[in-house]
């Protein structure tokens, strides 16, 4: 049984015939829906010779949906969740994979189009070798990068390429094969002693450019050919000699038809490098192929027309607040540059524009404070319409398909929550936060550290609780309980409850102090010795502002 937190749990999922792609050894991709929206639905195939095996599979495949789910980037698939109990690994829906396109000979690929596919894959690299803890994706090939209607390139099977890696390479079929890098398939039997990091992806991009620039798939020549050698044998005949091949030349002959000059062979032959550490970071990808890439048109101008881009975006800005739904910050300065693009472009049209009036990538770092080893969040004292826009989620969604995001920018999402002070039930986005304590309670801890976190008062006590273990390192499958201090009380919090019950003595305000206490060993730290816990201390951001409900006091335990 795999083991996923419930909100990943899907039981409404209806499945359909509709195969997406080709059915690989791994899993089986078909169409599905859940509550009506047609999303993607792929189901691995899980052959272990016996039960132990099966169920330590499933318990990676666990913690690789987890952290899959909890990416977010317009370059990176978005895990839904898993349908229960079938283990089918629902996602956004896509019309088009890349290899599909790459694949159909019947039409030429513009180069800039295929600059930008490029671009876009790199920058979803970028993001997953970027993070705290940098994340490998072990499997990328052109079978797993997925296309919008708008043909932006996607990164998908995250969860399902880390879960089947295996560097025994008996789970690796022919088709991924063509795109691992030379030290997967190293002579060294001991497996357990080989060390793979992000540039392991590094090389199976180069592949992948190669696959986009000559829409073939790079199956490399032989690795080891005979040469002719300096010395000559008994009979006066130069002797013959293995020599190895570099992957660059093994690949090369795909790209005879570009000009030798061509400006992405390079970038390529660096990604194709046989020792890791000769080749780029995924960072210096982004920033070589936005450089020596062809220029791509204004983003989208001869899909969606620009007049209909104004009239989608007026359109959702005016929409009336609804509870729960999500708006998204973006920089003002921005979004004025951006109106006055359109006008100008309806007006004179976009040949009449020059290029300086283009608003460019989505930015509103503007807006982030960055502190090293914490978390992100907003600057203090900003105000809506001067500093930032508010606009819907999928507003931000379809500027992001539009004109994409810039570097160190990021999706800054706000909840709408009822605000207590209007009795009538006045909506309102919430911006900043309030700042409360948070311990960390479990046996034999003794790392202290704080770090700033920002949830929302409409959020469930079990929304929060896992929000916590994943930022705090806990394993997900660790049991825990989340306790408000009140000086020399604990209340234990109901993990159906809002955050924000401000009727209730669980309602958290300024200044309290919240424990997240974790279950070890079978055993509950307060239960077993509640005067000598071991604790580490962090801050967390709760928003500021309270919550009209009404719940009764006993659903809260409470201790001394």
């Amino acid at each position: 049984m795999i083991a996923v937190p419930d909100h990943l749990l899907l039981k409404d999922v209806s499945h359909s015939d509709v195969l997406i792609g080709s059915s690989g050894g791994r899993s089986v991709t078909v169409e599905v829906k859940v509550r009506g929206l047609k999303c993607t639905g792929k189901k691995p195939k899980i052959n272990k010779p016996d039960e132990d095996s099966k169920q330590a599979f499933l318990v990676k495949l666990s913690h690789e949906i987890i952290l899959h789910s909890r990416q977010r980037h317009p370059n990176i698939v978005q895990l839904l969740g898993v349908g229960h109990p079938d283990l089918t690994i629902v996602t956004e829906y896509f019309p088009l994979g890349l290899s599909v396109l790459l694949d159909d000979k019947r039409h030429k690929i513009p180069d800039w189009m295929k600059s930008r596919l490029m671009l876009d894959i790199s920058q979803g690299l970028r993001y997953l070798h970027s993070q705290t803890k940098p994340i490998i994706h072990f499997g990328l090939t052109s079978n797993n990068i997925l296309l919008t209607e708008h043909f932006q390139a996607k990164i998908a099977d995250l969860a399902t390429s880390r879960a089947f890696f295996d560097p025994s390479l008996t789970n690796l079929d022919y088709g991924s094969f063509i795109f691992m890098p030379p030290e997967l398939f190293s002579p060294d039997d001991r497996e357990e002693q080989r060390k793979y990091d992000v540039k392991f992806d590094v090389f199976s991009f180069g592949c992948i450019m190669i696959h986009i620039l000559s829409q073939q798939y790079p199956i490399p020549s032989e690795q080891y050919i005979f040469s002719n050698g300096n010395e000559e044998n008994s009979i006066n005949q130069p002797t013959l000699e293995f020599v190895q091949v570099s992957e660059w030349k093994r690949r090369q002959s795909y790209l005879s038809h570009l000009p030798s000059g061509h400006t992405l062979l390079p970038i390529v032959e660096k990604c194709l490098a046989n020792y890791p550490q000769d080749r780029p970071e995924s960072s210096e990808l982004v920033t070589d192929i936005e450089a020596v890439g062809p220029p791509t048109p204004y983003p989208l101008s001869k899909v969606t027309p620009l007049y209909q881009q104004k009239m989608i975006i007026n359109s959702l800005m005016k929409q009336k607040l609804v509870k729960d739904d999500i708006w998204c910050l973006v920089s003002s300065h921005w979004f004025e540059k951006w109106t006055k693009f359109i006008d100008i472009a309806l007006r004179v049209g976009i040949d009449g524009c020059n290029r300086s009036s283009h608003p460019g990538p989505v930015t509103n770092f503007t807006l982030i404070k960055f502190i090293k080893f914490q978390p992100t969040k907003m600057k203090k004292d900003f105000t809506e319409n001067v500093d930032y826009i508010l606009i819907p989620e999928i507003g931000w969604d379809l500027l992001i398909q539009w004109y994409g995001i810039s570097e160190k920018s990021m999706r800054l999402s706000r909840k709408v929550v009822k605000a207590r002070k209007h009795a009538i039930g006045k909506l309102m986005v919430e911006v900043y936060p309030i700042t409360v304590l948070v311990q960390l309670v479990f046996p034999d801890s003794s790392d202290d550290g704080k770090i700033d976190y920002e949830v929302s008062r409409s959020d469930t006590v079990a929304f929060v609780i896992e929000k916590l273990k994943e930022l705090l390192d806990v394993p997900a499958m660790n049991e825990a309980r989340l306790w408000l201090q009140r000086s020399d009380k604990k209340i234990l919090l109901k993990q159906t409850d809002t955050m924000g019950d401000n009727k209730s003595p669980s309602s958290v305000e300024d200044n309290d102090t919240l424990i997240l206490e974790v279950k070890k060993g079978g055993k509950w730290t307060f239960q077993d010795d509640i005067s000598k816990p071991r604790e580490r201390y962090y801050y967390m951001h709760l928003v500021n502002l309270p919550m009209s409900s009404t719940n009764d006091d006993s659903d809260y335990e409470v201790m001394s």
